[in-house]
């Protein structure tokens, strides 16, 4: 990350000398990430350590990284810059860019499950109590959701990004769990795909009709879609899973891989009785 006075050549808009790790975690969906704590201010960001293995192409991520700090967007995680090393790992001998992004920690997978959690008492199991109504989200939040991640997506194509895996797991909230944020996996390390995940054995992903017919034939390769349509389409199935509690990878039956059709018909039954006739047929 450049010498320890955070003034390396290739850093742009963050300084190191400040930073102290704070904490870690690693995700199959992330890789390592590491939380550091900005010692004046107290501030945590995320810091995310990629490797390339010549000078050019760590020029070439520090660029990206910085050109993308410069355009915001309220609903996107922001990046706060990117720094890195003239001289290669002497273990590796690969370069070394270092990613600054903003931290969250609450995501939608947190929120439904403390909606889920909060009443039930420690004897029973989730599926055997009734979520009472008021822990559903109302119309006026689902609809406010709705537009949030609209808005970012469009941001995001409008940037020719595509997210390419978008569950609960990595739709980030923040404002007191008000507002949405997505992640550009393109700069994260690690940030795979919903295909690639599947191929790696986890079903904790929304993969397309095509994505699972490729998954069937054992292609390695993602398989020829819109990539913005299939944006969409994990993002239809994250909202199901918002508007019912009810986790929509229960929808997929990978043994024989496709979509329950009759359990997808009986949820989307559930959210016509719950919410407006808007968001049912968007859904």
């Amino acid at each position: 990350m450049g010498n320890s006075s955070g003034t390396s050549k290739f850093e742009k808009a963050v300084t190191t000398a400040d930073l102290q790790l704070f904490g870690k975690s690693t995700s199959i969906r992330w890789g390592e990430l590491l939380e550091m704590r900005n010692n004046k201010n107290n501030q945590l960001i995320f810091l995310q350590e990629k490797y390339v293995r010549d000078l050019e192409s760590c020029k070439k991520t520090i660029e990206r990284c910085n050109k993308a700090s410069m355009s915001t967007h309220p609903n996107i995680v922001s990046i706060y810059g990117c720094a890195g090393d003239e001289i290669p790992d002497k273990f590796t001998n690969m370069y070394k860019a270092c990613i600054f992004f903003e931290h969250v920690s609450a995501s939608l997978k947190s929120d439904i499950r403390n909606r889920i959690n909060a009443l039930i008492p420690p004897n029973l199991k989730a599926s055997q109590f009734a979520i009472p109504s008021s822990h559903y989200f109302k119309d006026a939040e689902f609809s406010h959701m709705i537009c949030q991640f609209v808005d970012a997506l469009h941001f995001l194509q409008d940037n020719d990004v595509h997210i390419g895996d978008i569950t609960p797991d990595v739709c980030f909230l923040s404002n007191n769990n008000t507002t949405i944020k997505l992640l550009d996996k393109t700069l994260i390390y690690g940030g795979v795909s919903s295909f690639e995940l599947a191929r790696r054995g986890s079903s904790h992903v929304f993969l397309t009709p095509i994505e699972l017919e490729n998954l069937r034939n054992q292609v390695e390769e993602e398989p020829y879609q819109d990539r913005f349509k299939a944006d969409v389409f994990r993002l239809g199935m994250t909202l199901l899973e918002c508007a019912t509690l009810q986790k929509s990878s229960q929808l997929y039956d990978f043994n024989n891989y496709k979509i329950d059709l009759d359990l997808l018909s009986t949820r989307l039954v559930k959210v016509k009785e719950r919410y407006s006739p808007f968001i049912y047929h968007l859904l």
